[in-house]
């Protein structure tokens, strides 16, 4: 019994899930630190803008993010040219956010009427989804390689950088929620560069497309979209209808409370 506890205690399992653990903890720190900041500084208009923001990439980020089959082939990398089709993975990611703006295009005005954010503003969302996108692939690969120090690190930057610039944009500059807005915009989206950066330096990326691997990606992933979209309607449709029904102040008000 105690040669169990102690292989338990000096395996790498254990360490990896209290880094993982810190690594979440400290993100949901810094969010906690950045909401009173927020609310003290945004009208309640304001903030129910920026949630109005963060609702509309919850339901897009699903129809770009198709990375979830890249864990599982990771583990039968020896069947197949896996840099090809991590490059693919990425390919599909892309050629997804060109999609959802061009649907965005279609029906920003119905998304605006029904959610009361700026028609003109939707390129951000998807900006930020696509961004989020290419991160969560590098972090996939840096959990599949046991590699739980990166990973925390990466995740912890990105979140401070968010911070910063959310205190520089909203409360020096004075943008108001487009200041929050173009915090997670840009912070995400430098991750999202910094992360095609990294899989390029370790040798994941290649300028190969694979039709047989896109297939594979698009019907691995295409059927997480229902759970996915169903898990957003759960956790976020009440924001657009209280934006809908009653409005935007009410909205930046049960966000605040919500968090």
């Amino acid at each position: 019994m105690k040669s169990l506890i102690r292989s338990v205690f000096e395996s790498g399992l254990l360490r990896s899930t209290g880094i993982y653990t810190v690594a979440v903890i400290l993100n949901g720190s810094v969010m906690f630190f950045l909401l009173p900041v927020l609310t003290r500084v945004l009208t309640q208009e304001q903030y129910g803008l920026l949630s109005m923001f963060r609702v509309l990439v919850a339901f897009t980020f699903p129809f770009i993010g198709f990375y979830a089959s890249l864990s599982r082939q990771y583990y039968e990398r020896e069947a197949i040219h896996f840099p090809d089709y991590l490059s693919t993975c990425l390919a599909v990611i892309l050629a997804n956010s060109v999609v959802v703006t061009g649907v965005l295009i279609l029906v920003g005005d119905f998304v605006s009427d029904l959610t009361a954010f700026p028609v003109q503003w939707m390129w951000c969302v998807v900006l930020f989804a696509t961004g989020k996108a290419l991160m969560q692939v590098a972090l996939a690969m840096w959990q599949v390689q046991l590699m739980p120090v990166r990973y925390g690190i990466f995740q912890i930057t990105q979140t401070v950088l968010m911070f910063v610039m959310a205190i520089a944009f909203v409360v020096y500059f004075e943008w108001g929620w487009l200041g929050g807005m173009w915090a997670d915009t840009l912070s995400m989206s430098t991750f999202g560069i910094i992360s095609l950066y990294s899989l390029s330096k370790e040798g994941w990326l290649r300028a190969r497309f694979n039709m047989t691997y896109a297939r594979d990606i698009l019907a691995f992933n295409g059927p997480l979209i229902f759970h996915s979209v169903s898990r957003g309607i759960i956790t976020m449709s009440d924001r657009v209808f209280i934006t809908s029904m009653v409005g935007l102040s009410e909205t930046g008000l049960y966000s605040a409370g919500y968090q």
